[in-house]
């Protein structure tokens, strides 16, 4: 089987602190609250309870430093955002054990992980000679991309080819996903 199936996805601070808001456990009206509790989850903590304290400081100390008055204003909503930040880590990272999601990658996809990619990077030959493709399409189907005014939208079943939402030329046909997107930016 290409595809991991643990018992538990350890998701990339990136990742969960995105299901966090999504979920309303942090409320995205924050000013840069998910820069802010992304790195507060990405730094390295020896224990749980270490790590509690420090996404609590990290956040605070932010809010309280550089947005004093929206802090004072806010105190209880960023403390609410602390305690979502804290449970995305008390789910998906264990200092003590040593278990986050880069050492127990998820291997179904390829953006934080070389997933999909340890056979697709087209490395692997048949007898033929023919090699596993590293061709986008060939598991999926862009159906709709983009937003503004790069928003484009398939007007067939064959769908669009993948456009890198910020301008990398075409290096993202040479390079897996994950080697840029590690899953503690943003």
């Amino acid at each position: 089987d290409c595809h991991n199936r643990p018992s538990h996805i350890f998701y990339p601070p990136d990742d969960a602190i995105d299901k966090a808001i999504l979920t309303g456990l942090i409320d995205h009206s924050i000013p840069s609250i998910k820069r802010i509790a992304v790195e507060a989850l990405s730094k390295d903590y020896a224990s749980q309870p270490q790590a509690m304290e420090g996404i609590a400081n990290y956040i605070t100390d932010y809010y309280r430093i550089n947005l004093p008055k929206f802090y004072e204003a806010n105190s209880v909503t960023v403390d609410d955002a602390i305690i979502g930040a804290q449970d995305a880590f008390s789910k998906n990272i264990f200092p003590t054990m040593k278990a986050n999601w880069s050492h127990y990658p998820d291997n179904i996809g390829h953006f934080y992980s070389m997933g999909c990619m340890r056979c697709h990077l087209g490395n692997h030959r048949n007898k033929e000679g023919i090699t596993i493709t590293h061709d986008c399409r060939a598991c999926h189907i862009i159906m709709a991309q983009g937003s503004g005014d790069r928003a484009q939208v398939s007007v067939t079943q064959e769908g669009l080819e993948f456009e890198h939402p910020v301008d990398i030329d075409q290096a993202w046909k040479e390079v897996g996903c994950y080697e840029c997107h590690t899953g503690v930016q943003p």
